[in-house]
Order: C-alpha cells, then structure tokens, then sequence
C-alpha cells in the first residue's frame, strides 16, 4: 500500500518535471526594419513559406530543464516587411505565380556549447539568419543574403540565483515552487537575447539587399544565376544515347552531390520533406551548401545540425516530395561478410556504385564504426552504406585509408550512431 509520504514524493516528481520545460515564441510584427533611401526595386516577389523550414532553438540544459523557442512566425512576418520595403509587389508563393523572384527565409541554430549548470551558464550557439532568391524566370536559385553570428546566452539572473541559493538552503524541499520560477526566469532572459539576435541579424540583411539593387535588376533579365561551378558539375547525358538502367536506380536516386566553399561529397534524403545525412567535414563551417539531386535539379540545403565526433551532418531543403532512404538495424544487417554497396560521387564520378561486404564492427572511442572492403574514395564521403539484404542503409560513408598504404580498409559511420546523434530529427 502506497504511503502517504511516497505520494507526496510522487506529486513532487510529477510537478517538476512539468515545470522543466520551458516554451518561448518570439513575437511577431515586433521588428521594425532600418528606414530605405531612394525608389523601391520595380520587381514582384513571392515569400515562400512552405520552402526551408524555420527551425525552433532548443536547448537541453542539465537536470532535465528545457528551453523551447519558437521563431517561424517572426521570420516570415520580418521577412515580408523588409521585402514590403524594398520592393514594389510583395505576394505569397502559395497564391500567385506572377513574381520576378521567390524568396524562401530560413533561420537555424547550432548549438557550441551546452556543458554548463543551470543558473549561471552559458550557452553558446552560432545562428544562421537567411533570405534566398530564386529566378522564377530562369528556374534557378539567384543568391543567398545571409547572416551568420554567435550568440551567448547567459540564462542566469539575479531573481534566478537568488531562488536557486534559497532551493539549496531548504534542501530541495521548495524546489517545486522554486525551479517553476527558476526556469520562467531564466527563459524570459533568452527569448530576449534571442529577440536581439534575430533583429540584428535581419537588420545586416537588410543592409546586404540595398547594396545589391543593381544586380537584382539586372539578374531579372539576365541569366545571371549563381549555380553549381561547372567544372565540377557532374556530365549531362547525351539524350540520344542509350544506357541500361541500373537494378540499383531507385536507390541512386536517394543519393545527392553536396557542393560547399570547400568541394563536394556526397549525401542522401531519409526523408520526403527534404531531410539529407552528409558527413560533417562535407559540409565544415558552411551553414548553406548546394545541392544537386540525380535528375539534375539544383536546390539551396540548409546545415541544421552537425555532430563532429560522429563526423555526421543533417541538411535540409525544399519541397515535399524527395525519394528517401530507409535506415536499417545494425543488429539485423549489420553482421561481418553480409554485403553492402556504397554509393557516391568518388573522384567526382556521379552516382558511383561500389560492391563489397562488411569486414567488421568496431567500437572506436564509444562510436560504432562499418569496417568494409567496399571501395570508399574521396567524394564517397556522406553516401550510404546499403545492406543488400534488407535494401536499407546501415552507415554513413566517411574515409578510407591511402591505397599506398592499405586496400580494403574503408570505414562507415554506424546507423545506430546517426539515432544517437539527432534523436529529434531521425528516429
């Protein structure tokens, strides 16, 4: 029979955890953007709003606390001002079909440094603010006006310490009056900070798009289209020639080329609404990379989240329809001499297939790692490891040792470690 006392242990336990989490909106129409000098831009533009998605900042601080800040409603309402006021017709994406260029905002957080104690830390991120252009009369992405800044947000406040120092002195005992408020506090504290951030950072676009009249104009009427460089642009097929088709198309057509400041690799969709794994020193320090599916269409990818440990990377682009990989079970598939194939853009070959088996399974520093006589070269990086048996991906493609010094020795990040890595994104 359940005692009394442990009834109010439970109460307590239950009454924390709801009050752990705390759910912030930055509110919109509260941006006012810098005043323009001169005549607007006599073009149309659209706001896309079902393009990239506007990405809620989450932080998971110690002791189970929680900070969830919702963003979408701000950026698109921000976003529609400051396009009110530099150019002459404004219009939803949805609703018309008449505009010079579609705009698609996008906003997404990394988070740097989360190992602190809550009240008194501080958690760095580094933010991506971005507004991308696109030629509707060319059907090609135009250029991205974006902003990049790190943001330090110290949750703590004096009210904050106080009533952590008076949770301490009682022993816990007035924790459930004191962490509700804690956690009200400190959250008010970020959403201000973040508010900050975000108008600072629409304010430095802003800025960015007035210096760019000239171009936007002329953009309009010339094909004058940031793409990806055509020396590295995999080679188009001559539509009079006939190629068999691959057992394999349907998988291949999952596999993306992942273009960024540095080069390209490779990367695949584990999701119709535009979700993309790559490895993390595909993308490095990019926050906006390019994308290019197999039927050679040419899409902006947003960098939302990244593990360098795992050497892992998630990216997101538009539209609602991508074929998708599924992910397997490396307890099922994942078993030395079952065969796999890699696919990629090794040596910057387009959707190169590569047969092999796993060789082995190793734990490297607490990460599960695909050891495979598959071939893997550079730009295989970020591509799938796919089980033949199941047809579902069981690791992310990262490196190779040198052929001068080993053959056969290429390595796959586990499946298991990309659930582990984003457990919101991927399940």
């Amino acid at each position: 029979m359940i005692t009394k006392k442990i009834k109010i242990i439970l109460f307590l336990i239950i009454i924390m955890n709801i009050s752990c989490a705390y759910n912030g909106k930055l509110q919109p129409g509260i941006y006012q953007p810098p005043q323009s000098s001169g005549t607007k831009i006599p073009l149309s533009v659209a706001i896309d709003k079902s393009g990239i998605k506007i990405l809620p900042v989450n932080i998971n601080a110690p002791f189970g606390i929680t900070f969830h800040y919702e963003t979408s409603e701000t950026v698109f309402d921000s976003t529609s001002r400051i396009m009110s006021q530099l150019f002459d017709k404004v219009g939803d994406a949805s609703k018309t079909t008449d505009s010079d260029f579609i705009v698609v905002p996008s906003f997404s957080t990394r988070l740097i440094n989360s190992n602190v104690h809550v009240p008194g830390g501080v958690y760095t991120f580094d933010t991506n603010l971005c507004i991308s252009f696109y030629d509707v009369k060319n059907d090609r992405p135009y250029k991205d006006y974006c902003n990049n800044q790190r943001l330090e947000m110290a949750l703590a406040t004096p009210g904050a310490t106080a009533l952590a120092l008076l949770t301490d002195l009682s022993l816990f005992t007035l924790s459930p009056i004191t962490v509700p408020a804690v956690n009200q506090l400190s959250g008010n504290k970020g959403l201000e900070l973040l508010q900050e951030n975000v108008d600072r950072s629409f304010d430095i676009i802003t800025d960015k798009i007035k210096h760019d009249k000239k171009s936007i104009l002329l953009a309009s009427n010339k094909n004058n289209i940031a793409s990806i460089d055509s020396s590295q642009n995999p080679q188009k097929i001559n539509p009079k020639e006939v190629i068999p088709q691959s057992i394999y198309e349907d998988l291949m057509k999952c596999v993306v080329i992942i273009k960024t400041n540095e080069g390209m690799g490779s990367g695949f969709f584990i999701s119709k609404d535009g979700m993309i794994v790559t490895n993390a020193h595909v993308v490095g320090y990019d926050s906006r990379v390019s994308v290019l599916t197999k039927d050679q269409k040419a899409l902006l990818g947003t960098v939302v989240a990244v593990d360098v440990n795992r050497d892992l990377a998630l990216v997101s682009v538009m539209g609602d329809d991508h074929p998708s990989l599924a992910l397997g079970d490396i307890g099922k598939d994942g078993k030395a001499g079952n065969d796999v194939i890699a696919i990629g853009i090794p040596e910057g070959l387009s959707w190169s297939i590569s047969k092999g088996i796993i060789s082995a399974i190793r734990d490297v520093k607490g990460i599960l790692i695909l050891q495979t006589d598959t071939a893997i070269n550079r730009g295989n990086s970020g591509g799938p490891l796919i089980s033949l048996n199941s047809g579902r991906v069981i690791g992310i493609n990262s490196f190779g040792f040198r052929k001068d010094i080993a053959t056969g020795l290429n390595f796959a990040i586990s499946v298991s470690e990309l659930r582990k890595a984003f457990p919101t994104y991927v399940k």
